[in-house]
């Protein structure tokens, strides 16, 4: 039952993400240029489930259904919060690049970086939807790449932009 929900709630978000955001920033995120970091999150993403998986499989764990459906809203609420940052900002991509503006609209208006903190959260609402315990380490694998990546976006944008928040 999780694993066709999870998959079901997949399709749905790239369903919105099709509808929502502009088809040219949709290919400037593929075709921006990528660092390491960009292919360990992608990595470490894709072990969440795949080490679910693995361990579904092999010795499943017994996760609440009240947190297993929490994950759930986590992973819909990460992925909305990333689709609407992806619509709004036009120089939301894969690698980090300077912008000719700051994007101060929609979520950026109330927090930085909507983009790591919808992908981190979609994260954690994978793990918690899967519930198996050693999906935990690609997860916090997940989570130090996103901080680290924010971190030389803050550092980049502090450069450029001296009134950067």
């Amino acid at each position: 039952m999780w694993w066709t929900l999870f998959v079901s709630l997949n399709l749905l978000i790239t369903v919105g993400s099709c509808t929502f955001i502009p088809q040219t920033y949709r290919k400037d995120y593929f075709k921006s240029p990528k660092d390491a970091s960009c292919y360990l999150a992608a990595l470490s993403l894709h072990g969440i489930w795949a080490i679910a998986l693995v361990q579904s499989a092999v010795a499943p764990s017994v996760f609440p259904d009240w947190i297993r459906f929490s994950g759930a809203a986590l992973f819909l609420a990460g992925n909305t919060l990333v689709i609407w940052a992806r619509a709004v900002n036009p120089f939301f991509t894969v690698g980090i690049v300077v912008p000719d503006y700051i994007v101060k609209n929609g979520p950026y208006h109330w927090m930085k970086h909507p983009g790591f903190v919808g992908f981190a959260l979609a994260a954690d609402g994978t793990f918690f939807l899967l519930g198996e315990w050693w999906a935990a380490v690609p997860t916090l694998v997940y989570q130090c790449v996103l901080g680290y990546r924010a971190y030389l976006e803050d550092r980049t944008l502090s450069v450029y932009f001296h009134n950067y928040r």
